[in-house]
């Protein structure tokens, strides 16, 4: 009965073996392919990780060449060359697309482009590929016999703003290293306060006469400062470049100007001047001996302008550009006030009060109850300048010529929330770099 019972025992252990032997036969390949795929997608991953590194790198690379020199070809290459050397596949030869800005060579594509941050700052978009071939995966349908792993990377050029923001700023002749000779000069009895801003010439500051000079952020000065008594003082600090020469808004205005086009305007006594249904003026002239009121929008004046002892001009939310010389008498009444952001019409620009193409004479002076508030603007011009902004040293005045005599009582401030002025540096700025994609 022993040997009976042992017998069912014994053929059912043989089945066990037999039926582990056939799952382990069926299951055997599956799994293989299973550690095979795993060892696939690894790769796979390992190299999208080091085509990201390459992109980083090249895209950084590229990026710090193109804030050093602004060569966007240049920078492009310099891009390439870095992801060629990390072993991405380049071309024979290279393919550049200067509208695009646009270096194509192999699996690496570089392109200058907006800043995803900052848009009106540069950024390098490096794009690399590596074709790697299938094996176990290609058993799937759809798979082909390789593969294509893609990596971005975009690096952004930033600018830093060295130093508080100026309210008066003398150019001279640019940034052409050129530091002697004095760019602004206080003459006479001044009484001049500069208020959360500072006093920037590209070339020497000079104070002649009586009187005290006050700027609370500093004055800076590409070549000498003489005559002024303050703690705060900053001599041979270098140069600055104009930061309107590549404002849009500005340079489209003062591209309307056509010297000796439009209508003379003698303005006698109590006058508005007419503007267009676009809300903007065009003048070849303007001569104001009365009282003169200016609607909000912008005047384009293709000639000179004068403002007589005992005229008025008042207006605000208005923009005057002009190609000619500019002379307000002293004993003359101007209270002008820039368009804010918010309420700029007829093609107004923010915070511009006065702009111009003049590389002779301008006398921006008033009585003492004149006020602007805004950017007076004359790059190339030599200013002559009193002028107070609207409340006081708690309102918006920024001053930019070629170079500048202040004269009288002279208040400055950069209260201009609002105005969309831009805020630069009274230092040369530095570029930065930062991976941002």
């Amino acid at each position: 009965m022993m040997r009976l019972a042992l017998r069912p025992a014994l053929h059912l252990a043989g089945e066990r073996r037999g039926s582990v032997a056939v799952m382990t036969a069926i299951m055997a390949p599956v799994m293989l392919l299973s550690t095979a795929m795993g060892i696939e997608v690894a790769w796979w991953s390992t190299t999208q990780v080091e085509l990201q590194r390459v992109a980083d790198i090249a895209a950084w690379g590229g990026a710090a060449v193109f804030a050093r020199t602004s060569d966007a070809e240049g920078a492009t290459v310099a891009a390439a060359s870095m992801a060629e050397l990390n072993g991405v596949a380049g071309a024979t030869s290279r393919t550049w697309t200067s509208i695009t800005k646009t270096l194509v060579d192999g699996q690496i594509r570089v392109q200058i482009v907006a800043g995803p941050r900052v848009s009106s700052e540069d950024a390098v978009k490096v794009t690399v590929r590596r074709s790697i071939p299938t094996t176990f995966s290609r058993l799937f349908p759809g798979v082909g016999p390789s593969m294509t792993i893609t990596a971005d990377a975009v690096a952004e050029i930033g600018i830093v703003p060295a130093g508080p923001q100026p309210c008066m700023m003398a150019l001279g002749d640019g940034v052409d290293g050129i530091t002697t000779g004095d760019d602004t000069v206080f003459s006479g009895n001044v009484d001049v306060v500069v208020t959360g801003c500072s006093i920037r010439s590209n070339a020497g500051i000079r104070k002649n006469g009586n009187g005290t000079v006050e700027a609370d952020a500093g004055i800076y000065a590409g070549g000498a400062i003489s005559g002024i008594a303050a703690d705060n003082l900053h001599e041979h600090a270098g140069q600055i470049p104009d930061p309107y020469e590549g404002n849009a808004a500005v340079q489209n205005a003062i591209s309307r100007l056509s010297p000796g086009s439009g209508t003379s305007r003698n303005v006698q006594n109590n006058e508005a001047l007419p503007l267009s249904s676009s809300g903007q003026g065009v003048s070849s002239s303007w001569t104001v001996k009365g009282n003169l009121t200016l609607a909000p929008g912008l005047y384009v004046v293709n000639g000179p302008i004068s403002i007589g002892a005992g005229a008025s001009v008042t207006g605000s939310g208005v923009t005057i550009v002009t190609s000619g010389d500019v002379t307000i008498d002293g004993h003359a009444k101007v209270t002008l006030t820039a368009a804010t952001t918010a309420n700029a019409a007829g093609g107004a620009i923010p915070g511009v009060v006065f702009a111009g193409t003049s590389a002779g004479s301008v006398k921006v002076t008033g009585t003492s109850t004149s006020t602007i508030t805004g950017l007076v603007y004359f790059p190339n011009a030599d200013l002559r300048f009193s002028g107070t902004s609207n409340g006081g040293t708690d309102g918006c005045l920024q001053v930019i010529a070629s170079t500048i005599v202040v004269v009288g009582t002279t208040d400055l401030a950069s209260r201009c929330e609002g105005f969309g002025l831009i805020d630069y540096g009274s230092l040369p700025s530095s570029k930065t770099v930062a991976l941002v994609q």
